[in-house]
């Protein structure tokens, strides 16, 4: 690897980190102007059509077939479509950097998963891992960090646990299911059936868009569509495909605490004791997750 590829794969990912760090607190500033199955759909949409785009001109762009169908239903149900609507409804009442460190639990619903599924074993590592992790949630559902007597607080921080859930689900799937094309080329249909299912759904249950166009909604669009779903999701699978598997997933780890920061800077929300202690622990089972999963 040339010193120029290498420096060019770190900005890569370096940017990935950043931009879906700082995806977190504008997703909530557009919340403010479109109703969140709407705001889903529309990320989708623009998503689907900067990838569709991309792959005609680089000459890459495939039809899938029914080989490729399980990874393009269960990414496009779980990780889109469930995700996205669960993130967003919970954004209404959950601090964007209280969001992004439970939805990063994902990893530790992910072991679980494989070994009631698919027989895992369960090493030292990974059972410490599992119980930092727990115990990073415990502290941001105690009492003294989280209110329970407001409704809304309580469900939409359980939401964000059922997202991470949702994304786990579609992670297990991914790791041990066959495909024909590669990852970037399933990722439009994946982000195009998802489009089409949150618009069905924003259409039931929201009824006709009521949003508050303006400069500042077509920026925080710009944003979220083109370059934290379509560029991210191109950057984060080139990183995957040039670096170690264990390297990618712990750096993307920094994900959480770039939210956190960037939803301090841009929204002031206040960074707790609390948030930093449980961001330690998670991050902290988290990696130990990852690293016996890929030393097993």
């Amino acid at each position: 690897m040339t010193k120029h590829f290498q420096l060019q794969t770190f900005l890569l990912l370096v940017a990935v980190i950043l931009i879906w760090g700082i995806n977190w607190p504008l997703t909530k500033l557009a919340l403010q102007a479109v109703a969140p199955l709407w705001l889903a759909a529309l990320r989708m949409l623009i998503a689907t059509i900067c990838l569709l785009a991309y792959l005609l001109l680089t000459k890459k762009l495939q039809f899938p077939n029914k080989q490729d169908m399980p990874v393009i239903l269960s990414v496009s149900f779980f990780q889109m479509v469930i995700f996205n609507f669960l993130v967003n409804t919970s954004l209404l009442y959950v601090s964007a950097s209280r969001s992004v460190i439970l939805v990063y639990t994902t990893p530790l619903w992910v072991t679980p998963m494989a070994m009631i599924i698919f027989k895992e074993t369960l090493p030292f590592l990974k059972w410490v891992g599992l119980l930092l992790g727990l115990a990073g949630i415990g502290i941001l559902f105690n009492p003294a960090s989280l209110d329970w007597h407001d409704a809304h607080t309580v469900i939409g921080n359980i939401l964000l646990l059922l997202a991470a859930i949702a994304w786990a689900v579609a992670i297990v799937h991914v790791r041990y299911a066959k495909w024909r094309l590669t990852a970037l080329q399933l990722l439009p249909w994946q982000t195009l059936i998802a489009t089409v299912c949150l618009l069905i759904l924003a259409l039931l249950m929201e009824g006709k868009p009521n949003i508050q166009w303006s400069l500042h909604l077509f920026g925080l669009l710009f944003y979220i569509g083109v370059i934290g779903s379509a560029f991210a999701y191109w950057a984060a699978i080139e990183v995957a495909r040039r670096l170690p598997a264990v390297t990618t997933s712990l750096c993307l780890l920094g994900v959480p605490v770039a939210g956190l920061f960037s939803a301090h800077f841009i929204l002031a929300e206040k960074i707790t004791t609390a948030m930093v202690i449980a961001m330690l622990l998670l991050l902290t089972g988290l990696s130990c997750v990852t690293l016996t999963r890929q030393n097993k």
